[in-house]
């Protein structure tokens, strides 16, 4: 709690300074000529076809990425070797040949062959703390309902990322109506400027058919690292304290980009019906 009260009162400090000081900046947005890989591969301690997606980078913004299918992939651990494979209805995505669940106590090392090139990646899972209970309450000015609590923000034991997914008849946010909706929640074990003064999240309202399935991902520090710089560069943009644009980490090599890990992952199923009923 200090520590965020000191931080706080060295951004009041800052704003009295700064904010009478205002600057229009035209940014034009930066280009490349650059064809990288750009790989996303988690391996998870499910049980199942484990996935690996590759492309290629984009040269402007508004591009659309262009899948890799023709690369050779392959993970190792130990004594195992574990091959991908790419199916044709999926391009770009490839899948391990035989189902396996990544497991704690196990270093995965990735190669991909692709034009003559190599790249390479190793990892390992960090184990997961159990998942706090996700918390649902009805909304105070409608019939509808709302997530009240995920997760919390700032933990100095454990970084994790949580997959939240909502199936209703109906789902009512700030700029549409859908019956599905997918949000992300991020806890870390530093306090970021950035978060604190992210934009507000859309409120999402959704009526007692829904189910919630949460996913529950463990972060090595390592990938705690990407996806902090990733969301710095998007959901926490927008602000006074936004980041300026800078090249996101990655742990392969050769110059590709993107990353590979290994996350512990707990699931679980909430039905709004259900709930309402052990009330």
């Amino acid at each position: 709690m200090q520590k965020k009260s000191f931080i706080l009162l060295l951004i009041l400090n800052a704003l009295i300074g700064v904010l009478s000081c205002e600057k229009e900046v035209k940014w034009n947005a930066p280009t490349s000529d650059s064809h990288q890989l750009v790989v996303e591969g988690i391996l998870t301690n499910e049980l199942k076809n484990q996935i690996i997606i590759l492309s290629y980078s984009k040269n402007n913004l508004n591009d659309v990425s262009t899948k890799v299918s023709n690369a050779t992939v392959k993970v190792k651990s130990g004594d195992e070797t574990y091959k991908f494979i790419n199916i044709d209805s999926l391009p770009g995505y490839y899948f391990s040949e035989k189902p396996f669940a990544a497991s704690v106590s196990k270093t995965y090392y990735l190669q991909v062959s692709l034009n003559g090139n190599i790249y390479t990646a190793s990892t390992q899972m960090t184990a997961i703390h159990p998942t706090p209970e996700l918390i649902v309450a009805p909304n105070e000015d409608s019939s509808y309902f709302q997530i009240n609590y995920v997760c919390s923000n700032y933990s100095p034991d454990e970084e994790a990322l949580y997959e939240i997914q909502i199936f209703a008849d109906t789902i009512i946010s700030s700029t549409d109506t859908c019956a599905k909706a997918l949000q992300y929640y991020y806890t870390f074990n530093t306090v970021d400027i950035g978060e604190i003064f992210a934009p507000d999240r859309p409120a999402l309202l959704f009526d007692s058919s829904a189910v919630i399935i949460e996913r529950k991902y463990s972060l090595t520090p390592d990938y705690a690292d990407f996806v902090r710089a990733m969301i710095s560069e998007t959901q926490w943009q927008g602000t006074f304290f936004s980041e300026f644009p800078a090249n996101m980490p990655s742990n392969l090599s050769n110059g590709a980009l993107g990353y590979f890990t290994a996350c512990t992952v707990q699931s679980d199923t909430i039905e709004i019906k259900k709930v309402l009923l052990n009330q």
